[in-house]
C-alpha cells in the first residue's frame, strides 16, 4: 500500500514523498500529514505523513479498486493539508473552552448559534471537516480515475445506509453527524458531473 500511495501523492503533484502506512484497528483508514507546495531543504514539494489503514477490513470487504479509491481519499487530505485547519479548531476550541473546562457552556452555546445562523448550519469545526471530506472524496475519484469505485467504496464503509453519519462533531456531550453518507455521495456525483 505505501507504494500505491506514494504514487498516487506523485499524481496529486508531491515531489518527495516521505509517508509511510502503518496498520490500525481503531478505524478503517485516517492520515495525517502535509505536503509543502514549494521545495525546502533540498526536497522538492515535500509530502510527510502517515496513512493509517485496516488493512485486515478492507482486503475482506472491498475491491482493489475500492481500496484504491481509499487511499486517494487518505493521500487527499496529506496533499491538501487537512490535518492543519482541523488542529486549529481543536486548539481554538479547547483554548475558548479553558484549562479547567470553565467556559465549557459557552463555547457550546456558540456552537449551537451557528446552527441557526450559518448557511451550512453547522458550527464553523464542523463546516471544515465536511468540505474536507467533500473535497478528498472529490480528490480521490479524480486521481483515480474511478467514480464507480470511489461511489461503491462509500457505500460499503455505510453499510448501503445512505441515513449513516459520517464524521461528526459534539455539541453537548453529544455526537452530531457533519453530514450523511448519501450527502457525501449526492455531493461527490454532483461535483464530478460538472468537473
Amino acid at each position: 500500500m505505501k507504494n500505491e500511495a506514494v504514487h498516487i501523492l506523485s499524481l496529486l503533484g508531491a515531489g518527495t514523498v516521505l509517508v509511510s502506512v502503518k496498520p490500525t484497528k481503531k478505524t478503517i483508514a485516517a492520515a495525517v500529514g502535509i505536503t509543502l507546495h514549494e521545495n525546502i531543504l533540498g526536497l522538492e514539494k515535500p509530502s510527510v505523513g502517515v496513512i493509517y489503514v485496516n488493512e485486515k477490513f478492507l482486503n475482506k470487504n472491498f475491491t482493489y479498486s475500492e481500496i484504491r479509491f481509499i487511499l486517494a481519499h487518505e493521500c487527499a487530505h496529506i496533499f491538501n493539508n487537512h490535518v492543519i485547519a482541523s488542529t486549529l479548531w481543536n486548539l481554538i476550541e479547547q483554548a475558548l473552552k479553558g484549562d479547567n473546562n470553565e467556559n465549557y457552556d459557552v463555547v457550546e452555546l456558540l456552537k449551537f448559534l451557528f446552527i441557526f445562523t450559518s448557511k451550512s448550519k453547522l458550527p464553523p469545526n464542523a463546516e471544515t471537516l465536511r468540505n474536507q471530506e467533500y473535497e478528498a472524496d472529490r480528490v480521490g475519484a479524480d486521481v483515480t480515475g474511478d467514480l464507480f469505485s470511489a461511489i461503491s467504496a462509500l457505500s460499503k464503509l455505510a453499510g448501503n445506509d445512505m441515513n449513516a453519519p459520517s464524521h461528526s462533531w459534539e455539541l453537548f456531550g453529544n455526537v452530531v453527524p457533519a453530514m450523511t453518507m448519501g450527502e457525501r455521495l449526492a455531493t461527490l456525483q454532483a461535483g464530478m458531473e460538472m468537473a
